[in-house]
Protein backbone atom coordinates (compact mmCIF):
# COMPACT_ATOMS: atom_id res chain seq x y z
CA UNK A 1 0.00 0.00 0.00
CA UNK A 2 1.57 3.78 -0.93
CA UNK A 3 2.16 5.62 1.84
CA UNK A 4 2.46 9.32 2.57
CA UNK A 5 6.20 9.58 2.93
CA UNK A 6 6.43 7.89 -0.30
CA UNK A 7 3.82 10.40 -2.11
CA UNK A 8 5.23 13.23 -0.29
CA UNK A 9 8.89 12.39 -1.47
CA UNK A 10 7.31 12.52 -5.25
CA UNK A 11 5.64 15.74 -4.51
CA UNK A 12 8.68 17.73 -3.31
CA UNK A 13 11.12 15.52 -6.07
CA UNK A 14 8.70 17.08 -9.06
CA UNK A 15 8.39 20.51 -7.00
CA UNK A 16 12.04 21.53 -6.66
CA UNK A 17 13.35 19.02 -9.58
CA UNK A 18 16.58 18.16 -6.84
CA UNK A 19 16.52 14.40 -4.59
CA UNK A 20 19.00 16.83 -2.46
CA UNK A 21 16.36 19.58 -2.58
CA UNK A 22 14.17 17.52 -1.49
CA UNK A 23 15.74 16.03 0.99
CA UNK A 24 16.30 19.21 2.67
CA UNK A 25 12.90 20.24 2.30
CA UNK A 26 11.62 17.06 4.40
CA UNK A 27 14.51 16.78 6.95
CA UNK A 28 15.87 13.37 5.82
CA UNK A 29 18.72 12.31 4.11
CA UNK A 30 19.25 12.13 0.42
CA UNK A 31 19.22 8.18 0.53
CA UNK A 32 16.00 8.26 2.31
CA UNK A 33 14.20 10.25 -0.11
CA UNK A 34 15.93 7.64 -3.07
CA UNK A 35 14.66 4.67 -0.91
CA UNK A 36 10.97 6.30 -0.76
CA UNK A 37 11.05 6.70 -4.40
CA UNK A 38 12.74 3.15 -5.07
CA UNK A 39 9.91 1.68 -3.26
CA UNK A 40 7.08 3.35 -4.71
CA UNK A 41 8.37 2.54 -8.09
CA UNK A 42 8.57 -1.10 -6.88
CA UNK A 43 4.97 -1.06 -5.66
CA UNK A 44 3.92 0.28 -9.17
CA UNK A 45 6.09 -1.49 -10.99
CA UNK A 46 7.06 0.99 -13.39
CA UNK A 47 9.51 3.69 -13.22
CA UNK A 48 8.38 7.50 -11.61
CA UNK A 49 11.65 9.46 -13.46
CA UNK A 50 14.08 9.54 -16.19
CA UNK A 51 17.32 10.49 -14.66
CA UNK A 52 19.19 12.43 -16.17
CA UNK A 53 23.13 13.86 -15.59
CA UNK A 54 22.36 16.89 -14.23
CA UNK A 55 18.10 16.61 -14.20
CA UNK A 56 15.21 14.34 -13.47
CA UNK A 57 11.82 14.56 -15.25
CA UNK A 58 8.86 12.73 -14.36
CA UNK A 59 7.52 10.10 -16.60
CA UNK A 60 3.72 10.04 -17.77
CA UNK A 61 2.61 7.95 -15.20
CA UNK A 62 4.84 9.60 -12.47
CA UNK A 63 3.13 12.73 -13.58
CA UNK A 64 -0.19 11.38 -12.85
CA UNK A 65 0.73 10.04 -9.53
CA UNK A 66 2.54 13.17 -8.65
CA UNK A 67 -1.06 15.23 -9.46
CA UNK A 68 -2.60 12.90 -6.97
CA UNK A 69 -0.39 13.50 -4.64
CA UNK A 70 -0.31 17.38 -4.64
CA UNK A 71 -3.85 16.97 -3.46
CA UNK A 72 -3.14 14.54 -0.72
CA UNK A 73 0.30 16.47 1.13
CA UNK A 74 -1.40 19.92 0.52
CA UNK A 75 -4.51 18.69 2.41
CA UNK A 76 -2.11 17.03 4.54
CA UNK A 77 -0.84 19.95 5.96
CA UNK A 78 -3.90 22.26 5.66
CA UNK A 79 -5.20 19.85 8.15
CA UNK A 80 -2.17 19.81 10.30
CA UNK A 81 -1.84 23.56 10.34
CA UNK A 82 -5.71 23.65 11.15
CA UNK A 83 -4.96 21.07 14.50
CA UNK A 84 -1.95 23.44 15.59
CA UNK A 85 -4.18 26.19 15.36
CA UNK A 86 -7.55 24.31 17.02
CA UNK A 87 -8.24 27.59 19.21
CA UNK A 88 -10.05 28.49 16.25
CA UNK A 89 -11.20 27.54 12.17
CA UNK A 90 -9.21 29.26 9.67
CA UNK A 91 -10.92 30.00 6.52
CA UNK A 92 -8.36 30.30 3.26
CA UNK A 93 -8.89 32.53 0.68
CA UNK A 94 -6.65 32.95 -2.31
CA UNK A 95 -7.06 35.43 -4.87
CA UNK A 96 -5.76 37.15 -8.13
CA UNK A 97 -2.99 39.78 -7.86
CA UNK A 98 -5.51 42.25 -9.53
CA UNK A 99 -8.11 41.73 -6.67
CA UNK A 100 -5.77 42.23 -4.31
CA UNK A 101 -4.34 45.62 -5.46
CA UNK A 102 -8.32 46.89 -5.94
CA UNK A 103 -10.98 45.36 -3.48
CA UNK A 104 -9.15 42.32 -1.55
CA UNK A 105 -8.14 44.40 1.43
CA UNK A 106 -11.25 45.67 1.72
CA UNK A 107 -12.73 42.18 2.05
CA UNK A 108 -9.71 41.52 4.94
CA UNK A 109 -10.88 44.81 6.64
CA UNK A 110 -14.83 43.32 6.65
CA UNK A 111 -13.66 39.96 7.25
CA UNK A 112 -11.66 40.88 10.40
CA UNK A 113 -14.19 43.66 11.86
CA UNK A 114 -16.45 40.88 12.31
CA UNK A 115 -17.70 39.18 15.43
CA UNK A 116 -16.25 35.54 14.57
CA UNK A 117 -14.62 32.84 15.74
CA UNK A 118 -12.97 31.79 12.20
CA UNK A 119 -9.64 33.23 11.52
CA UNK A 120 -8.87 34.48 7.84
CA UNK A 121 -5.93 33.52 5.67
CA UNK A 122 -5.36 34.85 2.40
CA UNK A 123 -3.31 33.51 -0.41
CA UNK A 124 -2.18 35.58 -3.65
CA UNK A 125 -1.47 33.44 -6.61
CA UNK A 126 -2.04 32.71 -10.21
CA UNK A 127 -5.39 31.32 -11.43
CA UNK A 128 -3.83 28.01 -12.25
CA UNK A 129 -2.11 27.55 -8.81
CA UNK A 130 -5.23 28.64 -6.79
CA UNK A 131 -7.77 26.00 -8.48
CA UNK A 132 -5.06 23.36 -7.58
CA UNK A 133 -5.44 24.75 -4.19
CA UNK A 134 -8.67 24.58 -4.10
CA UNK A 135 -8.79 20.94 -5.54
CA UNK A 136 -6.66 19.32 -3.32
CA UNK A 137 -8.81 21.40 -0.54
CA UNK A 138 -5.88 23.47 0.81
CA UNK A 139 -8.22 26.52 0.60
CA UNK A 140 -11.86 27.24 0.80
CA UNK A 141 -12.79 29.80 -1.53
CA UNK A 142 -11.17 31.77 -4.62
CA UNK A 143 -11.40 34.84 -7.05
CA UNK A 144 -10.11 33.54 -10.18
CA UNK A 145 -9.84 34.56 -14.09
CA UNK A 146 -11.72 33.11 -16.75
CA UNK A 147 -11.58 33.91 -20.19
CA UNK A 148 -14.35 35.63 -21.52
CA UNK A 149 -14.82 33.82 -24.31
CA UNK A 150 -16.16 30.61 -21.84
CA UNK A 151 -19.50 30.08 -20.96
CA UNK A 152 -21.36 32.32 -18.75
CA UNK A 153 -20.40 31.15 -15.12
CA UNK A 154 -22.65 30.59 -12.44
CA UNK A 155 -20.71 31.95 -9.84
CA UNK A 156 -21.51 34.05 -7.03
CA UNK A 157 -19.45 36.82 -8.03
CA UNK A 158 -18.85 37.52 -11.43
CA UNK A 159 -16.38 41.21 -12.57
CA UNK A 160 -15.02 42.10 -15.57
CA UNK A 161 -11.63 44.13 -15.66
CA UNK A 162 -10.46 46.09 -18.20
CA UNK A 163 -7.29 45.91 -19.79
CA UNK A 164 -5.19 48.23 -21.81
CA UNK A 165 -1.49 49.26 -22.72
CA UNK A 166 0.22 51.24 -20.47
CA UNK A 167 3.85 52.93 -20.37
CA UNK A 168 5.53 55.60 -18.69
CA UNK A 169 5.44 59.16 -19.90
CA UNK A 170 8.55 59.56 -21.50
CA UNK A 171 8.16 56.27 -23.92
CA UNK A 172 5.02 57.77 -25.45
CA UNK A 173 5.95 61.14 -26.44
CA UNK A 174 7.26 60.64 -29.82
CA UNK A 175 5.04 57.51 -30.55
CA UNK A 176 1.82 58.78 -32.86
CA UNK A 177 -1.02 56.67 -31.58
CA UNK A 178 -3.11 54.80 -32.16
CA UNK A 179 -0.24 52.20 -32.56
CA UNK A 180 -0.54 49.32 -34.69
CA UNK A 181 0.60 45.66 -33.97
CA UNK A 182 3.47 46.32 -36.21
CA UNK A 183 4.37 49.46 -33.93
CA UNK A 184 3.64 47.71 -30.65
CA UNK A 185 5.74 44.42 -32.05
CA UNK A 186 9.29 47.70 -32.56
CA UNK A 187 8.34 48.63 -28.58
CA UNK A 188 9.92 47.43 -25.79
CA UNK A 189 7.99 45.21 -23.67
CA UNK A 190 7.24 43.71 -20.67
CA UNK A 191 6.31 40.07 -20.81
CA UNK A 192 3.79 37.87 -18.49
CA UNK A 193 4.79 34.43 -17.03
CA UNK A 194 3.49 31.55 -19.51
CA UNK A 195 1.03 30.48 -17.05
CA UNK A 196 -0.80 33.94 -17.14
CA UNK A 197 -3.68 33.89 -18.88
CA UNK A 198 -2.19 36.97 -20.31
CA UNK A 199 1.01 35.83 -21.55
CA UNK A 200 -0.57 33.69 -25.23
CA UNK A 201 -2.78 36.72 -26.35
CA UNK A 202 0.06 39.47 -26.18
CA UNK A 203 3.01 36.77 -27.58
CA UNK A 204 0.78 35.38 -30.62
CA UNK A 205 -0.93 39.05 -31.01
CA UNK A 206 2.86 40.91 -31.71
CA UNK A 207 4.23 37.83 -34.08
CA UNK A 208 5.08 39.65 -37.42
CA UNK A 209 7.34 37.69 -39.63
CA UNK A 210 8.90 40.96 -41.06
CA UNK A 211 8.69 43.31 -38.40
CA UNK A 212 11.74 44.36 -36.42
CA UNK A 213 11.59 42.96 -32.41
CA UNK A 214 11.70 45.28 -29.78
CA UNK A 215 13.42 43.92 -26.39
CA UNK A 216 11.12 41.38 -24.74
CA UNK A 217 11.46 41.91 -20.64
CA UNK A 218 10.03 39.12 -18.88
CA UNK A 219 8.61 39.63 -14.94
CA UNK A 220 7.04 36.67 -12.54
CA UNK A 221 4.34 38.71 -11.16
CA UNK A 222 1.90 41.69 -11.79
CA UNK A 223 3.66 44.00 -9.05
CA UNK A 224 6.85 42.87 -11.02
CA UNK A 225 5.69 44.13 -14.06
CA UNK A 226 4.15 47.65 -12.36
CA UNK A 227 7.32 48.41 -11.17
CA UNK A 228 9.02 47.35 -14.27
CA UNK A 229 6.53 50.07 -16.34
CA UNK A 230 7.12 52.76 -13.78
CA UNK A 231 10.70 52.74 -14.15
CA UNK A 232 10.01 52.93 -18.06
CA UNK A 233 11.39 49.19 -18.93
CA UNK A 234 8.68 49.00 -21.58
CA UNK A 235 5.10 48.35 -22.23
CA UNK A 236 2.64 46.06 -21.30
CA UNK A 237 -1.22 45.49 -20.89
CA UNK A 238 -2.36 45.35 -17.22
CA UNK A 239 -5.87 45.52 -15.54
CA UNK A 240 -6.86 49.52 -15.83
CA UNK A 241 -7.67 49.42 -12.18
CA UNK A 242 -4.56 48.08 -10.70
CA UNK A 243 -2.60 51.61 -11.78
CA UNK A 244 -5.54 53.78 -11.87
CA UNK A 245 -3.33 55.97 -9.36
CA UNK A 246 -0.98 56.05 -11.32
CA UNK A 247 -2.78 56.74 -14.47
CA UNK A 248 -4.55 59.65 -12.49
CA UNK A 249 -1.44 61.33 -11.42
CA UNK A 250 0.33 61.15 -15.05
CA UNK A 251 3.31 58.81 -13.48
CA UNK A 252 1.97 56.24 -16.37
CA UNK A 253 -0.13 56.24 -19.22
CA UNK A 254 -2.35 54.65 -21.43
CA UNK A 255 -1.26 54.18 -25.07
CA UNK A 256 -3.74 54.03 -27.63
CA UNK A 257 -3.75 50.85 -29.99
CA UNK A 258 -5.10 48.74 -32.42
CA UNK A 259 -4.54 45.99 -30.40
CA UNK A 260 -7.14 45.59 -27.83
CA UNK A 261 -8.19 42.38 -25.47
CA UNK A 262 -11.26 41.02 -24.11
CA UNK A 263 -11.53 41.78 -20.53
CA UNK A 264 -10.10 40.18 -17.61
CA UNK A 265 -12.96 38.19 -16.36
CA UNK A 266 -12.76 37.18 -12.15
CA UNK A 267 -15.01 35.39 -10.50
CA UNK A 268 -15.33 33.21 -7.25
CA UNK A 269 -15.40 29.86 -6.82
CA UNK A 270 -15.04 27.75 -3.48
CA UNK A 271 -14.30 24.41 -2.30
CA UNK A 272 -17.41 23.22 0.02
CA UNK A 273 -19.94 25.65 -1.91
CA UNK A 274 -22.17 27.16 0.48
CA UNK A 275 -22.13 24.56 2.88
CA UNK A 276 -20.05 26.09 5.69
CA UNK A 277 -21.18 28.94 6.99
CA UNK A 278 -17.54 30.62 6.59
CA UNK A 279 -17.68 30.59 3.46
CA UNK A 280 -21.15 31.88 2.85
CA UNK A 281 -20.19 34.65 5.24
CA UNK A 282 -17.05 35.37 2.89
CA UNK A 283 -18.70 35.01 -0.10
CA UNK A 284 -21.65 38.05 1.01
CA UNK A 285 -18.84 39.98 2.08
CA UNK A 286 -16.71 39.68 -0.94
CA UNK A 287 -20.06 40.67 -2.51
CA UNK A 288 -20.26 43.81 -0.54
CA UNK A 289 -16.59 45.39 -0.79
CA UNK A 290 -16.63 44.70 -4.34
CA UNK A 291 -19.49 46.67 -5.38
CA UNK A 292 -18.86 49.37 -3.13
CA UNK A 293 -14.92 49.50 -4.18
CA UNK A 294 -16.66 49.64 -7.84
CA UNK A 295 -19.17 52.35 -7.54
CA UNK A 296 -16.99 54.49 -5.13
CA UNK A 297 -13.39 53.94 -6.56
CA UNK A 298 -12.99 52.40 -10.16
CA UNK A 299 -14.41 52.84 -13.46
CA UNK A 300 -12.38 50.14 -15.06
CA UNK A 301 -14.36 47.62 -13.12
CA UNK A 302 -18.54 46.14 -13.52
CA UNK A 303 -19.92 43.81 -11.78
CA UNK A 304 -22.26 41.31 -13.96
CA UNK A 305 -25.39 42.19 -13.38
CA UNK A 306 -26.63 39.24 -11.63
CA UNK A 307 -23.84 39.13 -9.18
CA UNK A 308 -26.01 41.33 -7.11
CA UNK A 309 -25.74 42.54 -3.33
CA UNK A 310 -27.86 40.65 -1.18
CA UNK A 311 -29.36 43.04 1.39
CA UNK A 312 -30.60 40.58 4.06
CA UNK A 313 -27.72 38.35 4.14
CA UNK A 314 -26.60 38.14 7.88
CA UNK A 315 -23.14 39.24 8.11
CA UNK A 316 -21.52 38.36 11.61
CA UNK A 317 -20.85 34.96 13.37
Amino acid sequence: MLNFKQLEALYWLRELQSFGKAAKRLHVTQPAVSARIASLESQIGQQLFERRHSSIRLTRIGEEIADHAEKIVNAQYALLDNIRRNEKSVLRIGMISPVSFTWGHDLLVRLRDMDTEVAVEFIVASSAHLERELDAGSIDLAFVTRDSRQPPSTSDLVMSYDLGWVGAPELVRDLKQPLSAADLTKQALIMYPQTSPLYSPVHDILIHPKASYGMRHQATSLPAIIEMLRFGYGFSVVSLAVVEKELQTGQLVQIKSEVEFNPLIVHCISQSGHSRRPVKVAIEAARQAAYDYVHAKTRYIRIAPDATVGRDTEMSG
